[in-house]
């Protein structure tokens, strides 16, 4: 498990640029993003290399960023990959699936954790 981002931004033009500079501003490095908008509001999902540092900064700035626990894993570009990943896990069970999780983003800062 690591811990994933979601951070709520209103959707006016500059909102999710202001975001990501301040994460860059303080070193923090986004390694995924997903954005699932509606009329209004968008829910902005990062994985970074702080989780923690970087949730606290969004608050500091006025976003409102809360932290979630995700299973993540890096999935080679071959196609039907991520099938056969899934299927590995499920024989595997859950937390051989977890171990595997973190060995692929050891290098993830130990706070994702």
């Amino acid at each position: 498990m690591i811990k994933q981002v979601t951070v709520f931004l209103p959707n006016r033009p500059g909102t999710l640029e202001r975001m990501s500079q301040a994460l860059g501003a303080a070193n923090i490095q986004v390694m995924g993003l997903m954005v699932a908008d509606s009329s209004d509001f968008s829910c902005v999902r990062l994985i970074c290399d702080h989780p923690v540092g970087a949730a606290e900064l969004l608050g500091e700035k006025g976003f409102h960023a809360e932290l979630t626990n995700v299973v993540a894993t890096e999935v080679p570009d071959v196609p039907d990959e991520l099938a056969r990943m899934l299927a590995e896990e499920k024989e595997e069970g859950a937390d051989e699936g977890a171990r595997k999780v973190k060995e692929d983003w050891g290098d993830v800062d130990e706070e994702a954790w």
